[in-house]
């Protein structure tokens, strides 16, 4: 197992509401080691020393997320050193490699027809390796990410946006800046692709995707999630735990 560098200063105040539905007093679901990280399961391993760090994880009781705020006062460069680090594969092996490639077939699969025509952006790109391998299939794509990317948001709407393993590394506090960010980005008739697993009830601190080593700090429910939404007045259809479709919610006349 690998050693953990010495933390920055943890904030441990409990937060005082959900900032998604305003639920007062969200309850502590439990507390994790920092050094906990998604592969753990998957290895059968711990890939990581303890840090002796406790990390409490909040579940609001009125739309079922669960986050932590204990990284808040955290610096862009505090998550770089202690989490988007060269150890990151650790953390999450198909990160660089097999997620962009197999999310790139599923894309190219869906939107098949439309290559020569449907513009794409990767929100939260990392690297870039998902823009690219849908370049090598004939699409028009692009990739952001602010700890990765050197050039600026955007300014242009794309018919398609995607956002894999995205949401869950923004804090709760944010979230409504992200999402109002990511839907800003799809044209009118535009969809939105979002790639996250979504927790169900009953909720347990063991859940994998509970990993503070992977930078996972908010992990919606379907009902958080539906709430997120729904100042956009878009909704999400989920094609599987881990993949759900963003379009406009339709009125009845």
């Amino acid at each position: 197992m690998k050693p953990v560098a010495r933390l920055p200063p943890i904030d441990r105040r409990p937060p005082e509401r959900c900032q998604l539905c305003g639920a007062a007093s969200p309850s502590l679901l439990g507390e994790k080691d920092f050094s906990h990280t998604a592969n753990d399961r998957f290895a059968g391993v711990r890939q990581f020393e303890d840090s002796g760090v406790a990390i409490p994880y909040h579940h609001c009781r009125g739309c079922g997320l669960v986050f932590t705020t204990a990284l808040d006062s955290w610096s862009a460069e505090d998550f770089k050193r202690h989490i988007y680090n060269d150890d990151y594969a650790l953390c999450d092996p198909p990160f660089a490699e097999e997620r962009p490639c197999r999310n790139a077939a599923i894309i190219a699969g869906i939107w098949h027809y439309e290559a020569a025509t449907c513009r794409i952006l990767d929100f939260g790109g990392g690297s870039g390796r998902l823009a690219a391998e849908l370049c090598a299939r004939g699409f028009a794509a692009e990739s952001y990410d602010v700890f990765y990317s050197s050039s600026p948001l955007p300014t242009a709407r794309f018919p398609l946006v995607c956002s894999f393993e995205v949401i869950e590394h923004v804090p709760h506090r944010d979230q409504a800046s992200w999402i109002a960010a990511f839907v800003g980005l799809i044209e009118d008739r535009g969809v939105g692709l979002l790639g996250t697993r979504l927790l169900e009830e009953p909720v347990e601190l063991a859940h994998f995707y509970l990993s503070p080593r992977n930078g996972h700090v908010t992990v919606h429910s379907s009902q958080s999630l539906a709430r997120l939404l729904a100042p956009h007045g878009l909704i999400a259809t989920s094609l599987s735990r881990d993949l759900h479709v963003i379009t406009p919610r339709r009125h009845s006349a």
